[in-house]
């Protein structure tokens, strides 16, 4: 019927609208859900994008960081040789002239000693070993004190002790008192004075190294020379005891010396860590601006830049390093090592004695008191030409350091050998000479073959133990000679068992140099 007609259309086109609204309903949330897929895997693609991106800026700046490391240790290395190095150069030679003067020109009193105490010659021999010594004894001690503290603090209380001791027999003069004050307590403050002046000068050179130290060092050459004479002068006006107060009074100009032993690190840390951090500011503001130019709102661009200063290198001064019985122990495992301490053992039982017994020697032969104190002096001349100028030698391209240290302690040792029962004055002049020229070669190049062998990063430690193994051998060995001498009556037989001991003590030091060629320790 028309009725039913219309009422079938009105229905149909409400199915009709229903499913009309119902596939667009579809078709929008498919939409949707495509946009939002495009939306992630977008904000995924550009998440790649930006973790490799922040990779390549995190391999950036360790290649900064690296290059800025190595140009630092070049410009390190290029800052040495140089400068305020020359100053301390300077410093140490006047603390080698002073301190190993008065030490070397302590045979000068030891006559005096035995006239007023009515001692023998083997009790004198102690009173110079124990004050040698106690020097080299402390050594490690003074090394941590380095390192605790600073060389100059150290140097200085040094410099204190050291006068105390040495004027203090002035005012009390007792026997006892006179071994303990200017043995012991003066070797306690020239092993303060003595150990940071060598160590202070390796710091602060490289390339010549050698040269520094034999200039550094050549002030012992000097100052013996030169105190020799002059406490000589102070005997004959006022007596021992005078003698002593005025010179150790002259140590005080010690503390002005040490004032300017800084550290090598300490003087240009600072320029250097400003330098680095302009240089890591200047690679940040590059990435930052790199990273802003992409407009990227869901990263924080802060979280991939380095801070400014985190590369930097902790810069470490000697008065940071704490104190460790381990380097010690490790550097006393090292049979290249312990075969150089035996070296050493031998080659200063014998060093000394020239020092000691050459005036006294002399005046056997019926040479002057004044005459004999001179070839303490010629000791000290020859001293100052073999230290420099060995020193020199040893910075020369094609030059074997090690060679050198041995063949000039041979020929120490063949200088006093030649000396047997020379009665001319001259002569006399002559051997001291080329003993002091030989002997100073090998205090120069000693801490220099240390870094050679062992490295300059073990030097502290290295350079205790050999002062401490010597301050042994030292101990014994002028007291050795005055035995000798005692049983003997005559100082030719103590000479030769001197030149016997430099022999053989080159002997083990070319077997140390065997055992690491061949075996190829490596240090």
């Amino acid at each position: 019927t028309p009725v039913t007609s219309c009422l079938y259309e009105v229905v149909n086109s409400h199915e009709t609208d229903a499913d009309i609204n119902y596939r667009s309903g579809n078709e929008n949330q498919t939409r949707t859900q495509a946009f939002d897929e495009n939306v992630d895997q977008n904000n995924e693609n550009e998440s790649q994008k930006m973790t490799t991106n922040n990779e390549n800026v995190e391999t950036t700046a360790d290649k900064d960081h690296e290059d800025a490391s190595e140009s630092r240790s070049t410009t390190k290395r290029n800052q040495k040789d140089q400068g305020w190095g020359w100053v301390i150069v300077f410093a140490s030679f006047i603390s080698h002239l002073i301190s190993d003067g008065i030490v070397y020109s302590y045979g000068v009193l030891t006559t005096e000693y035995i006239k007023h105490y009515k001692i023998s010659r083997n009790t004198v021999g102690w009173m110079g070993s124990i004050l040698v010594a106690v020097i080299f004894l402390i050594s490690p001690l003074t090394s941590y004190l380095c390192r605790r503290f600073s060389y100059r603090s150290v140097a200085i209380a040094g410099t204190i002790i050291s006068t105390v001791g040495f004027a203090a027999p002035y005012f009390y003069s007792e026997l006892w008192f006179l071994i303990l004050s200017s043995s012991v307590v003066c070797g306690i403050g020239f092993s303060l004075i003595y150990l940071p002046s060598i160590l202070i000068v390796n710091m602060w050179f490289d390339k010549k190294r050698s040269f520094a130290i034999g200039i550094a060092v050549c002030g012992s050459g000097f100052g013996t020379f030169m105190f020799s004479p002059f406490i000589e002068f102070l005997l004959t006006k006022g007596g021992w005891q005078q003698a002593m107060l005025i010179t150790g009074s002259l140590i005080l100009v010690l503390a002005l010396c040490s004032a300017s032993y800084c550290n090598f690190e300490s003087v240009n840390s600072t320029s250097e860590v400003e330098a680095v951090k302009n240089e890591i500011n200047e690679k940040n503001e590059h990435v930052e601006l790199s990273l802003f130019s992409r407009q990227m709102s869901n990263v924080n661009v802060e979280e991939c830049v380095d801070k400014p200063g985190e590369h930097l290198e902790k810069v470490e001064t000697s008065d940071n390093h704490l104190f460790s019985l381990r380097s010690y122990v490790e550097m006393l495992k090292n049979p290249v090592f312990i075969i150089f301490l035996i070296s050493s053992v031998f080659s200063s039982i014998a060093f000394n004695a020239p020092y000691m017994f050459a005036k006294d020697r002399a005046i056997q032969s019926g040479i002057s008191d004044s005459r004999g104190s001179f070839l303490i002096s010629s000791i000290g001349i020859g001293n100052c030409f073999g230290r420099v100028g060995f020193g020199y030698l040893a910075t020369m391209k094609r030059v074997n350091r090690f060679h050198i240290y041995n063949i000039t302690v041979v020929l120490s040792g063949l200088a006093l050998l030649v000396s047997w029962g020379m009665k001319m004055y001259i002569l006399m002049i002559g051997y001291t000479f080329i003993y002091g020229m030989m002997s100073g070669a090998f205090v120069t190049l000693s801490s220099v073959v240390l870094v050679d062998m062992f490295g300059e990063d073990k030097l502290d430690v290295t350079f205790a133990l050999t002062l401490s193994v010597q301050g042994l051998a030292v101990l014994i060995g002028p007291p050795i000679v005055g035995f000798i001498y005692d049983a003997t009556l005559s100082f030719n037989v103590a000479f030769a068992v001197c030149e016997a001991c430099l022999v053989f003590s080159r002997v083990f030091m070319y077997l140390a140099y065997v055992f690491k060629s061949f075996r190829k320790i490596k240090f």
